[in-house]
């Protein structure tokens, strides 16, 4: 009788243990599917991620080759710098040079220049002194002479009466000579008729 009974309600029972049975069922298949599809999407996350993590390396990679390229660039362009700062240094240091070649020649010529002044002025001062010394010269003797005129026509002016004097005593002596001439010859005709 128990186990009839028993039998009874676990008849009864075994539909709900079925549906008990295929829930869990249910339950384990819906949970291995959604483990497949979270596996299949770690999946695909982890190969997104290692995509993402080579698209990542690759840059990096690119960025590695643009920086070593850059310092290359930058050190021959440096290398070049330094050339061409060597070559400046070299043509300022001959401009520097040739600025104080050209500096000493510009010094040189004029002190040329000055010393050619000094002596102009010298020889000109000198030709001055002596057109002046003979200038005053040749108006000490102009004065000399002027002087020498005035004193020669005073002296012929205070001479004038004492020619004039003499002029008159040699006509009045003419006179009387023509007169003693005269008589001397009167008397010889006088003589001779006697």
């Amino acid at each position: 009788g128990n186990i009839s009974s028993e039998k009874g309600t676990l008849n009864s029972e075994l539909p709900n243990m079925e549906n008990l049975v295929d829930f869990k069922y249910e339950d384990e298949i819906n949970n291995c599917t959604a483990a497949e599809n979270e596996s299949v999407t770690l999946k695909k996350h982890d190969g997104a991620a290692f995509l993402q993590k080579s698209e990542q390396e690759a840059t990096l990679n690119g960025l590695w080759d643009e920086i070593n390229f850059i310092r290359k660039s930058y050190n021959e362009e440096l290398e070049q710098m330094n050339l061409y700062v060597k070559d400046v240094t070299a043509i300022t240091e001959v401009d520097n040079r040739q600025d104080f070649e050209m500096n000493a020649i510009l010094e040189t010529l004029k002190a040329q220049y000055d010393d050619i002044i000094k002596h102009s002025r010298v020889e000109t001062h000198t030709l001055y002194q002596r057109k002046y010394e003979e200038l005053v010269t040749s108006a000490n003797c102009y004065g000399d002479n002027i002087r020498n005129t005035k004193a020669k026509i005073q002296e012929m002016k205070t001479n004038i009466p004492r020619f004039r004097n003499e002029i008159e005593n040699l006509k009045q002596q003419n006179a009387n000579l023509e007169t003693a001439f005269a008589e001397t010859e009167e008397y010889g005709e006088t003589a001779v008729k006697d």
